[in-house]
């Protein structure tokens, strides 16, 4: 067995840090252990070390922490990556060298093995359609690499000014706050192929609270300060009269539990992708002045450590055939309908890395 051992984290995402630890025999007396890291890799923080001193990428210790109860005397470091890398998966060679008293010397070497995610797009189409008859949709696909866990937005743009909105709706706000308050039995699951179950006296009692709050002067105050809601939506409950808030009320009841299930259902379809969360409430909202229209779209992402990577870009077309109301905004959803990831890694921890930085 050798003098000194090193154990480090299996995987990590780019910039986030990773704890090493350097084991010695119990007893040996050295002058120094002398760590060397690469240039992509840089030092954040020290345990257990007492003394110590640092020049380029080189990490000089003199002394550390021992303890009489432990079976081997040890230190550590945390380290990360400066930046993300452009390769999905790179390991960086850590060499530590110890100098011990009586001048003999052991050197090893272990590695920072680092991962990140890349999202591509795998379809899309070139131009869409609007009409006066039926509600158009940019459909897309996306493609998942790599590995982490990510969060997107897509924004999209004509002529230069963004285009896309993705403020809520009162029902899905309603939604999301019934959501939150735990509105659905059994966590959302599917019983005896009835489909999702909604706990209706939890409903009714949902909607009696929420009509009171209508009439609370201080909770519209709050709703005026929600930038996630839409200005119009608030402007339309607070010109509302008692007997129309009931009326409202009474509608939304009624048309809710249906609404909910199918918000449920597409939440369930969009966990299909284990490593994407999808902004699903992104839509195009525009006037369309020419019968043919560049819409320019970049999709932003970022990873669970906060890394965000270079947006991916596309341009659709819009063909506007309306006849009629050509000068009103319309209002186009952007629905990722499907992500591939088949290229996504599984067992990181047990993958071999070629490509060595």
């Amino acid at each position: 067995m050798s003098k000194i051992e090193a154990e480090i984290a299996p995987w990590a995402l780019p910039r986030e840090e990773i704890t090493m630890y350097v084991k010695l025999e119990k007893g040996i007396e050295f002058s120094k252990i002398i760590i060397t890291l690469p240039k992509c890799l840089e030092i954040k923080d020290f345990i257990n070390v007492v003394k110590h001193y640092e020049k380029d990428n080189l990490i000089v210790v003199l002394d550390i922490g021992k303890s009489t109860l432990s079976k081997k005397d040890y230190f550590g470091i945390t380290i990360a990556s400066v930046e993300p890398f452009k390769d999905l998966a790179v390991k960086s060679k850590i060499s530590i060298q110890l100098v011990e008293a009586n001048g003999n010397e052991t050197e090893i070497e272990t590695f920072a093995r680092i991962f990140r995610p890349l999202l591509e797009i795998n379809k899309i189409p070139e131009q869409i359609s609007i009409n006066d008859i039926e509600e158009s949709t940019l459909p897309i696909h996306l493609k998942f690499k790599g590995f982490g866990d990510i969060s997107m937005r897509i924004e999209g743009s004509i002529g230069g000014s963004l285009v896309s909105e993705g403020g809520k709706s009162v029902m899905d706000r309603l939604f999301h706050g019934f959501l939150r308050e735990g509105l659905f039995d059994e966590e959302f699951e599917e019983g005896d192929g009835k489909g999702i179950i909604i706990d209706k006296t939890k409903l009714v009692r949902a909607f009696d609270e929420f009509k009171a709050k209508l009439k609370d002067s201080e909770y519209m105050k709050e709703l005026e300060q929600d930038k996630e809601i839409k200005r119009e939506a608030i402007e339309w409950l607070k010109s509302f009269e008692e007997v129309k808030q009931e009326k409202f009320m009474n509608v939304l009841y009624d048309t809710m539990e249906g609404y909910m299930i199918k918000k449920l259902t597409d939440i369930f379809a969009r966990n299909v992708s284990r490593h994407l969360q999808i902004d699903s409430g992104t839509n195009i909202i525009a006037e369309i002045k020419a019968k043919l229209t560049d819409l320019h779209l970049k999709i932003f992402y970022k990873d669970l450590a906060g890394n965000i990577y270079p947006p991916i870009q596309s341009t659709v077309k819009i063909l506007d055939k309306r006849e009629k109301d050509t000068e009103l905004r319309v209002l186009i959803p952007i629905e990722v309908e499907n992500v591939d990831e088949s290229e996504a890694y599984q067992d990181v921890g047990a993958m071999v890395i070629q490509n060595v930085i």
